[in-house]
């Protein structure tokens, strides 16, 4: 039995919004935090002294902060908007307009004068759409063109999110604009991995030997760094930029619904750390051009298995 004031059931919450709306707060129905958790959809954020409300929020001292909207009683948009910090300041991990974010009542700085004094914080962009590129839903999706209208309406009936053009028409902020070519990244058992919005990550991986199903009767190599080793060796890998078309396990180029692997002839740059590996690296100088060596030339990178940083 859960204990009063813990909270439980947090990745289960339904990314249909218009079904959990009525919901969402049952979570926290008779665990007494009610008034210590709500959800806000975000409205504007603070990124430089160019915000209407930079010098009221605290000036530099505001970067980060959040204008929401509660989620479950949303206000007219001639109201001034609620403000949020985040509640880490040492981790910048900053939503886009339109996604869903916790809002937490914590102490603030009279803490020292009276234990009552709070202020509002975020954490955790909701993944609604459990993508790293976004998360955001619209407002009203009735008020999009029929084409993302049917997009928002399939995903609401439980289908991926499946967009196929690139005129989406959320409104995510000044410069951030959507793509729907942009892949999140296969995950294998005991990764950690962080990913950016545009295809740049950071795998805590290791070897994986075997094949993986991947349907229609079709086995792939689950990835380019498992040819060699054994399972748990372990691997870091930085990529900036997924490259063009990278395909999804081998197939469907473009559709971004879809997870991809690291390649590191077709990323835009990475770097590999590798411990027993051998990365098939295209190289521009092979063992046939090592003049100089007479009798001991190095091995052609892309067949040396072991302890390597590669720089891509």
């Amino acid at each position: 039995m859960a204990k009063r004031g813990t909270v439980k059931g947090f990745g289960s919450i339904n990314s249909n919004l218009n079904s959990s709306k009525n919901n969402l707060f049952g979570l926290f129905t008779g665990m007494g935090l009610q008034t210590l958790i709500t959800l806000g959809r975000i409205k504007s954020i603070v990124l430089n002294d160019l915000h209407p409300r930079f010098e009221e929020l605290g000036g530099w001292n505001s970067l980060g902060m959040i204008e929401y909207d509660d989620v479950q009683n949303p206000t007219s948009e001639q109201q001034l908007y609620p403000v949020a910090r985040p509640l880490d300041s040492s981790f910048k991990n900053f939503p886009l307009i339109n996604e869903i974010v916790y809002i937490l009542s914590l102490p603030n700085t009279n803490i020292g004068n009276t234990t009552t004094a709070t202020f509002q914080y975020y954490i955790n962009t909701i993944g609604i759409w459990n993508h790293p590129h976004h998360n955001a839903f619209p407002e009203n999706s009735n008020t999009l063109p029929p084409s993302q209208q049917k997009d928002y309406e399939q995903t609401q009936a439980g289908s991926v999110r499946r967009v196929t053009d690139q005129s989406t028409e959320i409104f995510l902020g000044e410069t951030f604009k959507e793509k729907s070519d942009i892949h999140p990244l296969l995950p294998f058992e005991g990764d950690r991995i962080t990913e950016g919005r545009w295809g740049n990550s950071i795998r805590f991986g290791s070897t994986v030997k075997g094949q993986i199903y991947v349907g229609r009767g079709k086995y792939l190599e689950p990835n380019e760094w498992s040819s060699v080793g054994g399972d748990g060796d372990p691997i870091i890998i930085l990529r900036n930029g997924q490259g063009q078309d990278p395909g999804a396990l081998g197939e469907d180029l473009g559709k971004g619904w879809l997870p991809v692997t690291e390649l590191i002839n077709n990323d835009d740059s990475s770097i590999y750390l590798t411990s027993t590996q051998k990365i098939p690296v295209n190289v521009s100088s092979t063992n046939d051009n090592y003049f100089s060596y007479k009798s001991n030339p190095p091995q052609n990178p892309k067949d040396y298995a072991g302890k390597q940083i590669i720089l891509n």
